[in-house]
């Protein structure tokens, strides 16, 4: 039986067309180098550091599963086809897609975070692909853009997302409530910076973020006089963009305060600025 006998650490001559070249690495592990020069990976080994580039080449490293470190934005990946590697990224750069470097996502770019994993597949062409993106946090690594606030105002596209900071500004999302007792002292409220007592049953909402105008929608509710039944809420006066008067009355026109509960609500919805 013939034997191949390999010095430890060396790298032998590329072989002959049609051939290929065992060589052992400095721990002894077998590699194999073919006609055009490509070291052969064994699966399953951790290889070298790979420092980031504008072209990074993964045919030249020394495992499937390769840490790369440093923060220069890649444009392109050497991978000969059918080759596959599994890249750890050390830190943020920015990964670019483009025709010979495809990402899964959506056309776009992806700016890497330290932890984050790929998997890389060589096409044919000198294109490579990466088949799988899995960030380290856990989050999607692509999703619909957020609706900026003209979107959210004109409640038309169906293509963006809603996020917690501009869900409000929707034409249905109440713009500002409030729930107060009849000496102004606020229990609850959203987007309501005080309430102010003008004297008995009448009350001043000042609102944080105002209306773009005056021309907003303000419903006022409350409880009843517990010696007179119940009492209606409506405007005092004209309403501003960042406020306005509520005044509680009886039937009768009596101006008085609640009792049974005390307690007035009011709620706006609109446009805001």
């Amino acid at each position: 039986m013939a034997k191949i006998l390999l010095k430890e650490g060396s790298a032998p001559d590329t072989p002959a067309a049609g051939y290929i070249a065992p060589y052992a690495t400095t721990d002894s592990e077998l590699l194999l180098k073919d006609d055009t020069g490509l070291i052969i990976k064994p699966p399953y080994r951790k290889g070298a550091d790979v420092a980031s580039a504008a072209t990074v080449n993964l045919d030249t490293a020394t495992g499937d599963l390769v840490d790369v470190t440093g923060t220069v934005t890649i444009t392109a990946i050497t991978l000969a086809e059918g080759k596959q590697t599994i890249v750890r990224f050390t830190g943020a750069l920015v990964l670019t897609h483009g025709a010979s470097l495809v990402l899964p996502n959506n056309a776009a770019n992806i700016t890497t975070a330290a932890g984050d994993t790929a998997i890389f597949r060589g096409y044919a062409a000198s294109i490579v692909r990466c088949i799988v993106y899995q960030r380290l946090d856990g989050n999607a690594l692509a999703g619909a853009a957020a609706a900026t606030q003209a979107e959210m105002e004109a409640a038309s596209s169906t293509a963006v997302q809603v996020t917690p900071g501009r869900q409000h500004f929707h034409p249905s999302a109440v713009k500002a409530w409030v729930n107060f007792n009849s000496a102004a002292t606020i229990a609850a409220s959203y987007n309501i910076t005080s309430v102010t007592d003008s004297g008995t049953g009448f009350w001043t909402v000042n609102i944080a973020t105002d209306f773009s105008s005056s021309s907003f929608c303000r419903i006022a509710y409350g409880g009843e006089l517990a010696s007179s039944g119940y009492l209606i809420f409506n405007a005092e006066g004209a309403s501003a963009a960042g406020t306005h008067p509520i005044r509680a009355t009886l039937s009768t026109g009596v101006i008085t305060d609640p009792d049974s509960p005390d307690e007035i609500n009011a709620v706006f919805f609109g446009d805001q600025a």
